[in-house]
């Protein structure tokens, strides 16, 4: 029976999936949450129900209906497999040689009873035992195919797991190479400079899980370099001026020589001299 409900519209692997947590019986708002998650659900439900989400009431009609269908379905795989698991690995008690040495057995045992009843027992007690010996054979079939199952579901969700992981990884580069793109628009936006590359950064950072804590550490204010106080006269008040070269020796008159200078002495006497002469006649 074909199905065109929002259950009915997905793919064949995820209504295996869901009848096997159906089986499982978890809850239907957890199993409600699981299909809304998966993309390719959501792909099937924009397509054909305008992106309307599965409800536990979607779950509960399928339960009834799908559901159904899909473990008729599933019995009947199961005893084809059974019998060709059988037929392949001869684990039934008709097999040729072992059904041989069987009969063989039976019939020696019966011939050494000669009361009807006790041969009757007898019989029945072997049936009993035949009986088990097929519900054990039957119930290590179920078991092996079982496990089969559930490896391949198991591998079947491992490349289902890997393929996300790649797809998430490859969307992930992707943005990283767009977010770096976008980290000159962005220190625009926050008014250009040093700040603006700052928070333009901080965005990229944060956007994309990478260390950020080294960006909103205080930043330490810058150190002004020392200035050299002028000199000054640093003479307290009430005191001398200490001499100095300058001072002891002040600097010659540049316009006189160094090398000839008058001697004031010896000007004082010539002028005497000059005047104690005695007028001539």
């Amino acid at each position: 029976m074909t199905h065109i409900g929002k259950i009915g519209r997905l793919s064949k692997q995820r209504r295996d999936q869901l009848g096997c947590r159906l089986e499982d019986n978890l809850p239907g708002t957890e199993i409600v949450q699981w299909l809304n998650s998966l993309t390719d659900v959501q792909d099937v439900l924009q397509r054909y129900f305008q992106g309307r989400d599965i409800t536990e009431q979607n779950l509960s009609e399928w339960r009834q209906s799908g559901h159904q269908d899909w473990l008729r379905r599933e019995d009947a795989l199961n005893t084809a497999r059974l019998a060709k698991h059988r037929r392949d690995h001869a684990f039934i008690l008709h097999t040729s040689h072992f059904t041989l040495h069987t009969s063989h057995f039976i019939l020696a045992l019966l011939d050494t009873e000669t009361d009807p009843e006790k041969k009757w027992q007898r019989l029945c007690e072997i049936h009993r035992e035949l009986s088990r010996l097929r519900r054990d054979d039957d119930r290590a079939a179920r078991t092996l195919i079982q496990q089969e199952r559930w490896q391949h579901e198991y591998n079947r969700e491992e490349e289902q797991e890997t393929e996300r992981q790649k797809a998430e990884a490859k969307q992930k580069l992707l943005d990283q190479i767009t977010g770096v793109a976008m980290v000159p628009v962005n220190r625009d936006l926050f008014g250009g400079g040093k700040q603006g590359q700052e928070l333009a950064e901080l965005l990229y950072r944060v956007q994309h899980d990478m260390p950020y804590d080294d960006l909103l550490e205080p930043k330490k204010p810058e150190t002004p370099p020392p200035v050299v106080p002028a000199e000054t006269d640093s003479t307290p008040p009430g005191e001398a001026p200490a001499l100095n070269d300058a001072n002891t020796n002040p600097p010659a008159n540049p316009g006189e020589s160094s090398l000839i200078q008058p001697d004031p002495t010896k000007n004082d006497e010539s002028l005497s001299k000059t005047i104690d002469l005695p007028l001539a006649g």
